[in-house]
């Protein structure tokens, strides 16, 4: 009985499709409160996920992001304005397989108080962010489809 439970635990284990991997993802991001120039910026920021490809692709997008700091900055923050708003980036392949589709959802983004950008402002930088993400590559054709879910006035 040991032996059976033992060889089905060997046989199981290896069965895992994930893997974790150190990649980079586009995220907008904003310091604010600093005295420099009041602009979004697109960065590559490092990420590490467990997750399949493309949809960690997307969600990492509007995940937030503390950046390490030296001490100088006494109350790091997330600088992750996609995060920030309240956007939520999804995607998936389409039923064939192939194709896919990205989601980006303002039905719950809120303009935080004192940032000078407009929700719309942010939700277009993120799309640049969700098409950097997944470029068009002409050996597998295929083709990225990004929606828009507006927020409901």
């Amino acid at each position: 009985m040991k032996l059976l439970l033992l060889t089905l635990c060997l046989m199981i284990l290896p069965l895992s499709a994930t893997s974790l991997q150190l990649s980079s993802v586009k995220q907008v991001v904003y310091l604010h409160g600093s005295d420099t120039e009041i602009e979004m910026t697109i960065m590559d920021i490092p990420f590490a996920t467990a997750y399949s490809s493309p949809e960690w692709l997307f969600s990492a997008i509007s995940s937030p992001f503390i950046p390490a700091t030296d001490g100088s900055w006494r109350d790091p923050s997330d600088i992750n304005l996609a995060s920030i708003y309240g956007i939520k980036v999804s995607g998936t392949y389409k039923e064939n397989n192939k194709d896919v589709e990205a989601i980006i959802d303002l039905t719950n983004a809120k303009k935080p108080e004192g940032y000078p950008f407009s929700i719309e402002e942010v939700a277009e930088q993120v799309k640049k962010c969700v098409t950097l993400m997944y470029p068009y590559d002409p050996k597998i054709d295929s083709k990225l489809e990004i929606r828009v879910i507006k927020a409901k006035e």
